[in-house]
């Protein structure tokens, strides 16, 4: 519905209403749709008070894309609140919000609902690190760091589907920069290492519920916090499957995975003051 371009500076995107239906083309095995989608050097994006409806059957189907995996953009000083997201698709990925690679960002009290059908995960608020990834695998040599400085608070989630769910999650391997001597280094510790990345999830309200796998609030992260969240996780057995998230198939009310092994005293994960149901 609304597009924003590479190198956009201070864009408010405000007090819409969106309406999206995804049709996948017969001829394209991977399409996909977005009520806001912002990808490159994107600095000072306000989405604000906005109503986004996404069906269909659009192979990845999203109320708001900021960078897509793999962009090779650090998207800064992002504001996403209020929103009325509403994700309800067929067989195919469903996301409310998605973040790759963010920068100063603020995700506060926004309402995401998401809901699909068939074997194929369903998230709710995500932030992804691809920078470790380009890095690693592509020897991309630019200006690059993983996601720092991330705050998601008092936003409601409900996310339900037949296969894994993923309510808010946020991965943060403290890239921040290619470094030529780490080329064998171990893909699930930072290149370097980067003490300000700064995630916090606080005062959420979330409902995950799945036939199969659960992550209600998960991470693969540095410096985390996790405070004051009511979670309610409703899963069964997360066996034989195999959805390629970092964060693995299983059920889980509260997820964070913490590599201590390659940390510094710096580095902290703080759990902590969340009201807590599982089911499995």
């Amino acid at each position: 519905a609304v597009d924003v371009k590479d190198l956009s500076t201070k864009i408010t995107i405000k007090d819409n209403t969106m309406n999206i239906v995804g049709i996948t083309p017969e001829d394209s095995e991977y399409f996909s749709v977005y009520g806001v989608n912002a990808n490159g050097f994107i600095s000072g994006l306000n989405i604000e008070n906005n109503n986004i409806f996404v069906t269909g059957d659009a192979s990845y189907s999203y109320g708001i894309q900021l960078g897509s995996y793999g962009a090779l953009a650090n998207p800064e000083d992002i504001v996403i609140s209020n929103n009325n997201i509403n994700v309800d698709v067929g067989d195919c990925v469903g996301e409310g919000i998605y973040l790759d690679n963010p920068n100063n960002v603020l995700v506060e009290a926004n309402n995401v609902t998401v809901a699909n059908t068939g074997d194929f995960c369903a998230y709710g608020i995500q932030v992804a690190d691809s920078a470790q990834y380009v890095f690693y695998y592509a020897g991309y040599e630019g200006t690059l760091t993983s996601p720092r400085n991330v705050l998601i608070k008092d936003n409601n989630g409900d996310v339900s589907r037949d296969f894994m769910v993923y309510a808010i999650t946020a991965l943060s391997f403290g890239a921040d920069g290619y470094d030529p001597d780490m080329a064998e280094y171990d893909f699930n510790m930072p290149l370097c290492y980067q003490f300000d990345l700064n995630t916090t999830i606080a005062n959420n309200t979330v409902v995950a519920k799945s036939k199969k796998g659960v992550i209600g609030i998960g991470g693969q992260i540095y410096n985390m916090t996790v405070e004051g969240n009511d979670v309610t996780a409703i899963g069964t057995s997360a066996a034989d499957m195999n959805t390629g998230d970092a964060l693995g198939n299983h059920t889980s009310a509260l997820c964070v995975q913490f590599n201590a092994a390659s940390a510094e005293d710096d580095y902290y994960i703080v759990v902590k003051d969340n009201k807590v149901i599982a089911k499995a």
